[in-house]
């Protein structure tokens, strides 16, 4: 996680006022939050799982699609990827994970809340380096801007 917030804060800083990024803030945010992200590493995570993934057909049966990135992690991953692009929805996730047997807290929050920033992070370069989307990347960089991350 150092290295990809490491990586992710650079980029950042190439398209904001080094003293517009919370670098300083995010890495102490990480040190807190390393132990309980180990400790939370105990089940199947997709990692990549954005909202094309899921399939839902017309009984309301989910499927997935691309689970090639399917490996044990945090499922505060999961919920930080699908807050990124479609964060209305992250009530809904959280009950259904919640009626499945997990855990929601404070630390589960902060989780979500940091991952979020770096998938969204991530996702900003993957639209700009990747797809010339610039569009995309500069949405994604003005709403952690207005998050107050």
């Amino acid at each position: 996680m150092a290295g990809w917030l490491s990586h992710a804060l650079s980029w950042w800083k190439t398209f904001r006022s080094p003293d517009d990024v919370p670098a300083q803030d995010l890495e102490d945010r990480l040190i807190r939050l390393a132990p309980n992200m180990d400790e939370a590493c105990g089940g199947a995570i997709l990692f990549d799982g954005r909202p094309e993934h899921f399939i839902v057909g017309e009984s309301g049966d989910i499927g997935m699609i691309d689970v090639e990135e399917l490996r044990v992690g945090d499922p505060a991953m999961d919920i930080g990827v699908l807050a990124t692009w479609i964060p209305g929805a992250i009530p809904a996730v959280l009950s259904g994970f919640v009626s499945g047997g997990g855990r929601v807290d404070a630390a589960f929050e902060k989780r979500v809340h940091f991952y979020t920033v770096l998938r969204m992070l991530a996702a900003a370069e993957w639209h700009r380096e990747h797809l010339n989307d610039d569009r995309t990347a500069m949405d994604l960089l003005d709403r952690l801007d207005r998050s107050a991350v």
